[in-house]
């Protein structure tokens, strides 16, 4: 008896097919703009390694100019190239290629400021970062490398993403006892309350930051356990000026409001029809 090889299925063919496709477009798209806007690292006659980096501080805007084409084919890129399992792929391998090659260690602010004012024009409103993506984004402020104006850049695109739509898409699809939905959560309550921590991300006149720390109220803080929420207290207590909280609507009391309904404590004035059985990590 002969044994038949069973063939993937279509829809297999079709996304492995789609992701080859956008893999080789994303490479070949870097490839052509890696000389002119990345940072490269040099070896002198010494072995010391040094960087070379995109432009001098008075030929920052020839970069700028050069990030614009960038910016306007990944836009291209984005607009034109599917992938039935991700609905922005390109958006996700810009962010992977940013964190690991544009927000560089030591790198000038005027170079950060060119890559900035670009990138901040893409769609970021499609963009679905996965567990991986979001991750990376705290290490924008835990990890003590990263350039100081990235995590700014973060707190601008932040909101920009279609949370309710990314906390919607990982409970729904996620089995019973699968994690994925505890991360995410745990994640994105760090991320917020490190946001409302940031002096310079709240001063800004047009953050919409608030907004989505007001929004985030509502989202399934129940997935989150006590471990990773004294995690999240933890890291407040240590990052934030107490006295803070004493003046109303400051960021602190914002950070404030958001762990209170994450700890399953409603934060209205009105009558307390139910807690869900999150509010015992607020006394533990």
């Amino acid at each position: 008896a002969t044994t038949s090889t069973r063939e993937p299925a279509p829809s297999n063919l079709c996304t492995h097919s789609s992701t080859l496709t956008i893999m080789n477009c994303w490479r070949m798209l870097v490839e052509v703009f890696v000389p002119w806007i990345a940072t490269l690292q040099l070896r002198s006659n010494s072995g010391e390694p040094s960087m070379l980096y995109p432009s001098s501080d008075v030929e920052w805007g020839l970069l700028s100019s050069l990030m614009e084409v960038f910016v306007d084919c990944v836009s291209a890129a984005q607009g034109r190239l599917r992938d039935p399992a991700n609905e922005a792929p390109i958006m996700g391998l810009l962010w992977q290629y940013y964190c690991t090659s544009l927000a560089l260690p030591h790198t000038p602010h005027h170079v950060m400021h060119a890559y900035h004012t670009n990138l901040i024009k893409l769609p970021w409103s499609t963009y679905l970062p996965d567990l991986a993506a979001i991750n990376s984004m705290m290490k924008l402020k835990t990890a003590g490398h990263y350039p100081p104006s990235s995590f700014i850049f973060l707190s601008r695109i932040f909101p920009i993403f279609p949370w309710k739509n990314i906390v919607v898409a990982y409970c729904a699809t996620s089995p019973p006892g699968d994690p994925t939905p505890l991360q995410l959560h745990f994640m994105l309550l760090k991320l917020l309350v490190m946001l409302a921590a940031e002096k310079e991300v709240m001063d800004q006149e047009d953050t919409k930051v608030p907004e989505l720390i007001a929004e985030a109220q509502d989202f399934h803080w129940e997935f989150i356990d006590a471990k990773m929420y004294h995690d999240v207290l933890q890291w407040q207590q240590a990052n934030c000026k107490p006295a803070m909280v004493l003046h109303a609507g400051s960021s602190l009391s914002l950070a404030l409001r958001l762990l209170k309904a994450a700890a399953g404590f409603p934060t209205s004035s009105g009558p307390r029809e139910h807690m869900h059985p999150a509010s015992q990590k607020y006394f533990s």
